[in-house]
């Protein structure tokens, strides 16, 4: 039994409940090889890591900053240094737990958001196996109005 990823149609459905005039694209896959990306591990009932969600530093810093409002300008400064603010993480993790809904079917095992690394090079190797060996892969694009552009990438495993 595999974790469904969402297609763009899912995603702007889910996050227009939280972003007005929000556009989601199919995309390419995030670059991780430089490690400049921010990693969500979804977790089974037994801990067991299942799926990942993983976005460019643009699209953490333009969808966390816009769900509560920070200007524009500071979201742009951390989207291009990837100093990402302890506000804009917070966001951007709620941002990860709404979409774990995203990657459950009623044919799929439960899961939950678990840890939120800031870099490739953070996350155990237990955990970054399943980015390697992915069974089921959604790679998006979404523009957040008035913030800007980018990307991120579901990954489920078996």
């Amino acid at each position: 039994m595999s974790v469904p990823v969402p297609n763009s149609d899912d995603l702007r459905r889910m996050l227009s409940m939280m972003y007005s005039g929000l556009t989601v694209t199919e995309g390419s896959p995030v670059p991780v090889e430089d490690g400049k990306c921010v990693v969500a591990i979804y977790l089974c009932d037994d801990d067991t890591p299942i799926g990942a969600a993983v976005t460019d530093f643009p699209f953490a810093a333009y969808s966390g900053a816009a769900l509560t409002r920070i200007p524009p300008g500071g979201a742009e400064d951390a989207a291009q240094s990837g100093d990402l603010s302890e506000s804009i993480l917070e966001n951007v993790h709620e941002v990860f737990n709404i979409c774990s809904r995203l990657l459950m079917s009623n044919d799929s095992p439960h899961l939950r958001l678990g840890p939120v690394y800031t870099s490739l090079a953070d996350v155990p190797e237990n955990e970054a196996a399943i980015l390697h060996n992915p069974v089921s892969r959604s790679d998006l694009e979404v523009d957040v109005p008035n913030y800007g552009s980018g990307m991120i990438s579901f990954i489920g495993g078996a």
